[in-house]
């Protein structure tokens, strides 16, 4: 008859492992979701991020003359909105503002 009051404890631990399991693979599944978009649009913000360069001087970022006019040099912040957004991924901008 003690053994009666102990199933209840089989029953917790299988229904806490089941959880652990749903919760391993749902999260594993959001994670890879996130990296796939992110590496969609990674060559095209890489392509931005290699045209410009930064001169430490005047703390602004210039483009290279690669036959297309990009505009005025820009400050960090706004070098970094162009980049994330060539990449597919501005919506993060507003998000995760720059001091």
């Amino acid at each position: 008859m003690t053994e009666l009051p102990m199933a209840y404890l089989a029953w917790i631990s299988g229904l806490a492992l089941l959880a652990a399991v749903v919760l391993f693979f749902a999260l594993n599944r959001y994670e890879l979701r996130v990296r796939r978009r992110a590496e969609a649009g990674r060559a095209a913000a890489e392509r931005v991020w290699s045209d410009g360069w930064f001169c430490a001087r005047c703390a602004r970022v210039y483009f290279a003359r690669s036959g297309e006019d990009r505009g005025p040099a820009l400050n960090l912040r706004e070098f970094r909105v162009q980049v994330w957004e060539a990449g597919g991924y501005g919506d993060r901008v507003a998000r995760h503002p720059t001091t």
